[in-house]
């Protein structure tokens, strides 16, 4: 069995009460030959003397950013030009693992399945009983998870649902040659993972091995009508993406799926709550009207009522 070098890379920025504890999940894997990066984006205080502690460690890496970069640009930043490892996963600065076999269970898969099945990508925190009914054809790993076709997975992306970035461990070559994290959009890390599945199978797991820590700051919360372009640009990335290997019929309901997420990620997570009106004008009138739109305006004065 091989160890390939396997990188977390962690994206930090002004996330002093929460970084050491990402740190410390990734220090704390049963898997030896990790390679930990923490890319910081210009933080408002000095990250080399906190993290001192761990700069002095063989496998940690600290880039201190002389220029914000963004969120995203600061992802794919350290993704082309920092990491070595055969696989990778991002690991946001607020967030941690809560499995410390996290790595070296999906190593060992990903190893074992790369010739016959060529794997892009493992995925834990699934339903996989689910997927299982969803999918129709699968192979089975163990009782926690299996293998699928990842255009198979691809064309039933609508009806499974379930993505947590930091739950993902990538192949770094591919992610690298499709263009990781090219756009600066929220689910650029959604685009990107939709994206892979297209070059090869996909690994899924039902166990839990990271927590996304949700708070005011988090950036998946903050969506305001200047991101909304972005976003679509986004949608428009993953469909073309596919053309040529998916059916345009079999791209249809992801392609709606998407847009009406978005429409009612827009209504509901606008900055000023009292100005959902607002969202609902900005919406009908930078964009082509369809029964999308109106579902989710319904549902969202709906829930509106409720509350």
């Amino acid at each position: 069995m091989n160890f390939p070098l396997v990188t977390v890379q962690i994206p930090t920025y002004n996330q002093k009460h929460y970084i050491k504890e990402a740190i410390d999940s990734v220090c704390s894997q049963s898997y030896n030959n990790v390679e930990i990066i923490v890319s910081d984006d210009c933080s408002p205080y000095d990250i080399n003397e906190y993290l001192k502690d761990f700069v002095c460690k063989q496998n940690f890496k600290l880039i201190a950013n002389k220029v914000n970069l963004g969120r995203v640009k600061n992802y794919r930043n350290t993704l082309y030009n920092h990491v070595k490892g055969k696989y990778f996963v991002n690991l946001d600065g607020d967030d941690y693992f809560i499995d410390s076999s996290f790595l070296e269970y999906a190593v060992n898969i990903l190893e074992e399945y790369e010739k016959n099945y060529k794997p892009v990508v493992f995925e834990y925190n699934h339903n996989v009983q689910k997927i299982k009914d969803i999918v129709g054809e699968y192979i089975v790993i163990d009782e926690n998870s299996i293998l699928i076709d990842g255009i198979r997975y691809f064309q039933n992306l609508h009806k499974i649902n379930e993505f947590t970035h930091a739950s993902c461990i990538f192949k770094t070559e591919t992610a690298k040659s499709i263009g990781f994290y090219s756009i600066d959009s929220l689910c650029s890390d959604f685009d990107s993972a939709c994206r892979i599945l297209l070059e090869g199978s996909i690994i899924v797991s039902s166990a839990k091995v990271a927590e996304w820590r949700i708070h005011e700051n988090n950036a998946s919360w903050s969506l305001n009508t200047e991101q909304y372009f972005s976003e679509k640009k986004s949608i428009k990335n993953i469909i073309d993406s596919a053309k040529g290997k998916v059916k345009p019929v079999d791209l249809l309901p992801l392609e709606k799926a998407l847009n009406f997420g978005l429409y009612y990620k827009t209504l509901s997570l606008f900055e000023n709550d009292k100005n959902y009106k607002e969202q609902i004008k900005f919406i009908l009138f930078n964009s082509k009207v369809n029964f999308l739109y109106f579902k989710a305006i319904a549902r969202f004065m709906i829930n509106k009522m409720v509350k």
